[in-house]
């Protein structure tokens, strides 16, 4: 089986107290809508690129703004040192002819 995944670029994560969030992101409504999978991570500089927390969803925004709140995945990210904090997205592209199961 053959999957396709559009992979974004990792987008840098904000502090969120302002808007009562642990984490925020730049353009949280530029996200995709539909299905796909997604990871949180840290950048250190050995290893580079370090993934805490990976993710599937079937409405990639609404879950990724759930998350940003969930205290779970993001304790991993809060206890890090100073570095930075990242989200990869990966959206799934279907194609023509397939249909997904509604649940």
């Amino acid at each position: 089986m053959k999957i396709d995944i559009a992979w974004s670029k990792p987008t840098q994560l904000r502090s969120g107290r302002g808007e009562n969030l642990i984490y925020r992101l730049p353009d949280l409504d530029a996200l995709p809508h539909g299905p796909g999978v997604y990871v949180f991570g840290r950048v250190f500089p050995d290893p580079p690129i370090v993934p805490l927390y990976i993710g599937q969803a079937d409405r990639l925004r609404r879950r990724i703004r759930q998350q940003l709140n969930n205290t779970r995945p993001m304790v991993g990210l809060t206890k890090a040192p100073r570095v930075r904090r990242f989200l990869l997205i990966g959206e799934y592209l279907g194609r023509p002819g397939l249909v997904r199961k509604k649940r």
